[in-house]
């Protein structure tokens, strides 16, 4: 766990500004049936004053929240925030600089309204959000936000939005003239133009105001209320697409920001869903994160002679008793496919046994004609050991004889894998081998039986290579079998 995080979440146990409730108590009742946490109407009884409340939701590491706290010692401020490593450093400062009148708060701003009661909040900062340019309902001045802000903000208490995403500031504007919502201020330019506001708009910036300052970009200020009759709708006339291109591309830090990344990828979008969609099966006998993993081929054998291509693969553990995954390929000479596969997992003393379905399509333009793969597999794996059995049958498509022509079916065909390995699934470097008759990543069955050496090699605690390579000796368990190859592996692997 990376910036001593560990050392951080324990010190933040012993700070008295810093509440960190439980997401399961309030969960107790679902969702929608929050449960008040206790500090909901006692907020002056914690700060010891019946000083007005503000908010800062989204404070990061705290340094807003700190600075307007020093300038207003009659108000309380509380920064929000479910990052523990980042408000560590906020409380730690307000905990050493002794500062009667700041608390921190980590949970998630979904839940805000079970810590506050009604009338207990005076204000609220939003200070450089994410515009949340594609999800309306993860913006912090979507409707379903300044719904949970409305059921404790005080009448005329006020919402200030400090931005650098023109995108926000003009649909939250929008917003605010579609429910008929109070405009305070709405400044385009907060520092190029007059300064005639209160001095702490100008003189408290947040590290990420500043930095995008020192690159030229403006800040733009919107301040109003949210007394308001009615449901708060979402603007009906805001062209969120064409403030998406108005935006253009950012950078921060001298790199593309997340939203500028999403755009540059949009016209590689089919690039990224295989990247984060597809699923490598190399070494899964061990209980891991999700993972990522692209892999180079280059291959020999007597039909194609010399080949190779990219595999771009993704293990998805959605439970501890349900693994996911998908595998997409590019192969030359002109040869697509992808894969999905679901396997539900039995837990056993020693080990898993485990029931695979895999399902591939596989396109080959060169000769016109697609395939359809489905497999069903029973299989266990431990440390050690790994072995599936099961069945396998195809169909194929003539792409020039699509209507009123018949696929080619194949009967069901016996598939099955069995693979040694010499250390623990724990150990930083792991090596074995195996024989099978089909390709674990594309589920698809290679006819003749292969063996096969596999290896990876942890570089960190999220990064590792993967090696295989197998060959095909002729005749091997098959009197017919004439195909004789060889293929190598080397992929690299992301962990999270």
């Amino acid at each position: 766990m990376g910036h001593d995080k560990l050392r951080k979440f324990a010190e933040n146990e012993h700070f008295s500004c810093l509440l960190q409730p439980a997401a399961s108590a309030l969960l107790a009742d679902g969702y929608f049936a929050l449960r008040d946490h206790e500090v909901k109407g006692h907020w002056a009884a914690r700060f010891g004053n019946g000083g007005d409340i503000v908010l800062e939701l989204g404070c990061g590491k705290g340094e807003y929240t700190l600075d307007l706290a020093r300038r207003d010692i009659s108000r309380n401020f509380i920064g929000v925030d479910i990052k523990g490593a980042r408000l560590w450093k906020g409380a730690k400062a307000a905990t050493e600089q002794a500062l009667p009148n700041v608390a921190f708060l980590r949970t998630r701003i979904e839940f805000i309204r079970a810590f506050f009661a009604p009338g207990e909040v005076s204000g609220i900062w939003l200070t450089f959000p994410d515009p949340q340019m594609r999800k309306e309902n993860a913006r912090l001045t979507a409707p379903v936000f300044l719904e949970r802000y409305r059921t404790f903000l005080k009448p005329g208490g006020k919402v200030r939005l400090k931005t650098d995403s023109q995108f926000l500031y003009r649909y939250t504007l929008a917003l605010c003239e579609a429910n008929g919502l109070a405009v305070k201020v709405a400044r385009e330019d907060l520092y190029g133009g007059p300064r005639d506001l209160e001095p702490a708009l100008y003189e408290v910036q947040t590290f990420y105001e500043k930095m995008f300052l020192e690159q030229g970009y403006k800040i733009y200020y919107l301040e109003f209320t949210l007394d308001h009759e009615g449901a708060i709708v979402s603007p009906p006339d805001f062209d969120a697409q064409a403030w998406r291109a108005v935006e253009g591309p950012r950078q921060l830090f001298g790199r593309d920001t997340a939203e500028t990344r999403r755009q540059k990828l949009r016209g590689k979008a089919a690039g990224l869903l295989l990247l984060f969609l597809c699923a490598g099966f190399s070494l899964r006998a061990q209980e891991r994160p999700c993972s990522l993993q692209a892999a180079a081929l280059y291959g020999w054998n007597t039909g194609f002679s010399h080949y190779g291509g990219v595999q771009l693969l993704a293990d998805l553990p959605f439970h501890r008793n349900f693994e996911g995954g998908a595998c997409m390929e590019a192969l030359t000479p002109g040869v697509f496919g992808g894969t999905v596969v679901a396997r539900p997992l039995l837990p056993l003393p020693v080990g898993a046994l485990f029931l695979e379905t895999g399902m591939n399509v596989r396109f080959f333009p060169v000769w016109r004609i697609w395939e359809g793969n489905l497999a069903l597999r029973l299989g266990y794996r431990m440390d050690y050991v790994h072995v599936q059995c099961g069945l396998h049958g195809r169909m194929i498509f003539d792409m020039d004889h699509a209507e009123g022509g018949h696929p080619l079916q194949e009967p069901c065909n016996l598939q099955y894998l069995l693979a040694v390995r010499l250390r623990p699934a724990t150990s930083r470097w792991n090596a074995g081998a195996g024989v099978a008759n089909f390709d674990e990543a594309a589920c698809y069955r290679t006819w003749e039986p292969f063996f096969f050496l596999h290896g990876r090699y942890d570089c960190s605690a999220h990064l590792r290579l993967r090696t295989r390579v197998a060959w095909k000796p002729a005749g091997m368990f098959h009197m017919n079998a004439s195909l004789f190859g060889v293929l190598v592996r080397l992929g690299l692997e992301y962990s999270f």
